[in-house]
């Protein structure tokens, strides 16, 4: 076979792959909807916050922190659904295993459902005043 003739081919194959891409990244757009459908979030492929939409049931029954926790946690929700649509239309074009693939992954965002580990608990004796005795048992 003329090398020629498979260059082309490689070439046309990647400008169909980046097509392709390009148009799953214009239509990438994540809506994270609350429970009682009081609240909705959607975001760009970027991440960006595009639509907020608040039902008439949102302000009743939250308190302001309570609705803003809301608005927060299903933005991350919908941060992560369109981190998996970018991440979708990129694989076409990279491959699953590839290096970039591995790179575009530790910029996902953490998954929403997941909550962070708490924090050790200090030792008891994790003073800084050197003395292991407390006050009250001296005599």
């Amino acid at each position: 076979m003329d090398p020629s003739v498979d260059f082309d081919k490689h070439i046309e194959s990647l400008k169909a792959k980046a097509e392709e891409a390009q148009q799953k990244l214009r239509s990438a757009e994540a809506t994270a909807v609350s429970g009682d459908r009081a609240v909705s979030v959607s975001v760009s492929p970027g991440g960006s916050l595009t639509n907020l939409q608040f039902g008439p049931k949102a302000f009743t029954g939250r308190t302001p922190q309570q609705l803003a926790a809301e608005v927060m946690a299903l933005a991350g929700k919908a941060q992560q659904q369109v981190s998996l649509k970018v991440m979708d239309a990129f694989s076409g074009m990279v491959g699953e295993g590839s290096a970039a693939m591995e790179m575009l992954n530790q910029f996902l965002p953490a998954d929403p459902q997941q909550e962070p580990a708490k924090p050790a608990r200090p030792a008891d004796d994790d003073d800084d005043d050197f003395y292991d005795d407390p006050i009250q048992r001296r005599r």
